[in-house]
């Protein structure tokens, strides 16, 4: 991305008190103030074009040194914004608090050294920011050099040091487990087979969350329930992975000192979580509740992102279980528009993932010709490869679709190319194998009468599948037993 696009962008993404804030911060600085005549010129613009810029203000000073200006603008913005936000969030607290001792240190303020210190650490446990503590702490270490200075115990320190570390260890152990499972889930879905339930159940192995012992920070329990949630959702037990959730987002709520001060939003994170576990749980209403109870907690839920998706995710898993039309219609028609406009502010297995169930809504709504359009649009796309864990179920609800359409002579094609896909990526399940086999002797059934007794032999088939240990996991992503009820009602209707 080009720097003058970035700068475009930060200017966008500010908050109206943030712009306010930016000018009246501006104020204060010294020299030419050219630069906020073009922060101005940028902010009135829809879409950034620096031709009409040099055009429209040729007259403006800073047109004359538009690069340096653009620079400048853009690192005193990010001062600004610091200056902004220096209150909100421990981190940045600490931080300036770290400074503050450094400064006081090569002052030879001792008194005042030692004081701020002992502040530093005191919000470093409150905020469980146990890096930081380890910073504090190794200042006061170098200062008890100097007998003269300090009546510090060295070995108090250390021990402290020892249990700061332990405890930092316990957090980085269960954050570790969060991002293994989060890198397994984006890499297969949901698991397939004894040898991945053995891999995500030997990632959690070292999982700690003794809740009530002081000895397990808030931050360790908050990750290990995180980490739990994530590991039944890979396994396909969604009603645990939701109760995890659950106990994840109370653990935040019970402890807003710590979590609402963090950089990242743990909270609106939690709610989301919890929100689509409930809905991949098929509690649809409780998931719809939530989500609405969500909305009303944000300050404006059509600027959040998060809420947006949960939406259309929420509302796609609800519309394809139902079949409800009408909801779709009137919440969800704009789905598409959604992706298109977040294409740069999302995740490309987000933009995926909600691609692939916005055409496995069609294809359960019976319309095969938009669930065709936008299958052959996420292939467009080129980013398919980096969404591995649905390249699978793209491949397979592709072949249903053209039987549906009764594309017969490609789907022989289409067929050979998806058992060679699955092969390859040892993703060729009884499943798969089974409905590709199912799908490969329907199109050649001519007779009605035939066709009705392989969509009942296939009933029976598909059924079983669905309640096999690791075979049941294929049926959330693509209901193969609802599709073939609906062939078999369609023909007994018309009989």
């Amino acid at each position: 991305m080009k720097p003058s696009a970035e700068l475009f962008e930060l200017i966008k993404a500010l908050t109206s008190n943030e712009k306010r804030y930016f000018k009246l911060y501006a104020s204060l600085q010294k020299g030419s103030k050219n630069y906020l005549n073009l922060f101005k010129a940028i902010d009135s613009m829809k879409v950034y074009d620096e031709k009409l810029i040099r055009i429209i203000y040729s007259r403006e000073k800073f047109s004359m040194n538009l690069a340096y200006t653009k620079n400048y603008l853009h690192k005193l913005i990010f001062k600004s914004l610091i200056s902004y936000n220096e209150g909100k969030y421990a981190d940045m607290k600490l931080a300036g608090l770290l400074s503050q001792c450094r400064i006081l240190f090569d002052k030879s303020l001792y008194r005042q050294y030692f004081r701020m210190l002992k502040t530093g650490k005191m919000l470093a446990v409150k905020q469980e920011r146990y890096s930081y503590l380890l910073e504090f702490l190794e200042l006061e270490r170098q200062l008890t050099k100097k007998e003269e200075l300090s009546k510090n115990d060295i070995d108090k320190i250390f021990k402290e040091k020892n249990e700061v570390l332990d405890k930092l260890k316990l957090i980085n152990s269960n954050k570790r487990a969060v991002n293994l499972l989060f890198k397994y889930q984006r890499l297969n879905g949901k698991a397939r087979s004894r040898s991945s339930f053995e891999e995500t159940e030997k990632i959690t192995e070292t999982l700690t969350a003794e809740k009530g012992k002081e000895s397990v920070p808030v931050t360790a329990q908050e990750s290990y329930y995180m980490a739990m949630s994530l590991l039944h959702s890979i396994r396909g037990e969604e009603e645990k992975s939701f109760n995890f959730a659950v106990k994840r987002n109370n653990v935040i709520t019970e402890n807003p000192d710590i979590f609402g001060s963090m950089l990242f939003d743990n909270k609106n994170d939690s709610n989301v979580m919890m929100i689509l576990s409930a809905s991949e749980a098929g509690m649809h209403k409780k998931a719809l509740r939530m989500l609405r109870e969500f909305g009303e907690l944000l300050k404006s839920k059509e600027a959040d992102i998060n809420y947006k998706f949960a939406f259309a995710e929420t509302g796609l898993n609800y519309c394809t279980d139902t079949g409800d039309k009408k909801y779709f219609e009137k919440y969800l028609s704009g789905t598409e528009a959604l992706l298109d406009g977040y294409r740069n502010k999302i995740t490309v297995n987000t933009h995926n993932y909600l691609y692939f169930r916005l055409a496995g809504y069609f294809f359960a709504a019976g319309n095969y010709p938009e669930a065709l359009r936008i299958i052959n649009l996420l292939y467009k796309s080129g980013y398919m490869k980096y969404s591995p864990f649905i390249e699978p179920y793209t491949k397979m609800l592709n072949v249903l679709i053209h039987y549906e359409l009764g594309n017969y002579k490609l789907l022989k094609y289409l067929i050979h190319s998806a058992v060679k896909f699955l092969k390859s990526r040892n993703s060729y399940y009884n499943t798969e194998s089974s409905v590709l086999k199912i799908v490969r002797e329907l199109s050649g059934i001519k007779k009605e009468e035939h066709r009705k007794k392989k969509y009942l032999t296939s009933l029976e088939i598909f059924s079983d599948l669905k309640n096999t240990e690791y075979e049941k996991n294929a049926f959330f992503y693509i209901d193969y037993v609802k599709w073939i009820k609906g062939k078999l009602s369609a023909v007994l209707i018309k009989n």
